[in-house]
């Protein structure tokens, strides 16, 4: 039987080199999660969905963009499941994004309204940076 004092003379023993030995191993796992992860930056295409009021009609639907694109930042990983699961290639087209564009809400009036747009992630560690175009102009009139 071994009593508690020796215990923790093992414990105490070179606590100056278990101390150093912990805060090496604790930079290298940083590093290599960076690596095999690294923190990117993408642009991925995304619907542009309008609300448009009850009773309303939208005179210039033509000129709005069906799309626009929306910058993300966050880990590798985390940006391929915003672009929908496929491999973060910029050639390969978003299947399922993970990403909204809201638009303010559309006032009902008529004549012509600029419209702020945001982006949304509802992943907890990708960051939504800008949306492309930050404002559309929209034009209400009665619907008849």
């Amino acid at each position: 039987h071994v009593s508690p004092t020796t215990d923790m003379n093992r414990f105490l023993n070179n606590w100056e080199l278990k101390i150093i030995s912990l805060g090496l191993a604790i930079l290298l796992w940083t590093h290599v999660r960076g690596e095999v992860n690294p923190l990117e930056t993408v642009e991925i295409e995304t619907p542009l969905r309008l609300t448009v009021p009850r009773g309303w009609d939208l005179t210039n639907a033509s000129k709005i963009p069906s799309r626009v694109t929306v910058t993300l930042s966050g880990p590798r990983l985390s940006l391929r499941d915003a672009r929908g699961g496929t491999l973060a290639n910029p050639l390969l087209p978003p299947t399922n994004t993970r990403v909204k564009v809201a638009a303010a809400p559309l006032q009902p009036r008529a004549g012509e309204q600029n419209i702020a747009l945001s982006g949304e992630s509802n992943l907890s560690d990708v960051e939504v940076l800008g949306v492309k175009p930050a404002a559309i102009s929209v034009r209400l009139e009665r619907a008849k």
